[in-house]
């Protein structure tokens, strides 16, 4: 991708991170992508240039994020 830039103006560039840590937050990679996703999910709902890390307590959110991928229904 090339990017246009006039005069040495540079664009802004903001970014949104979701993170989770294994083993601390995930008993299996399936979990641990989808805790991370939940937290990426929440930082783009507080707003740009957010950074929001799973903790060791399972929030509904995330909860109910792993339900609707585990087609049991349970989180792993």
């Amino acid at each position: 991708m090339v990017l246009d830039v006039d005069h040495g103006t540079a664009p802004g560039l903001t970014a949104s991170v979701g993170a989770a840590g294994w083993p601390d937050t995930a008993d299996s990679i399936d979990q641990l992508l989808t805790r991370a996703d939940a937290e990426l999910n929440r930082a783009k709902s507080q707003g740009v240039g957010i950074v929001s890390v799973a903790t060791t307590s399972v929030t509904s959110e995330a909860a109910a994020m792993v339900a609707r991928t585990n087609p049991g229904g349970t989180p792993r």
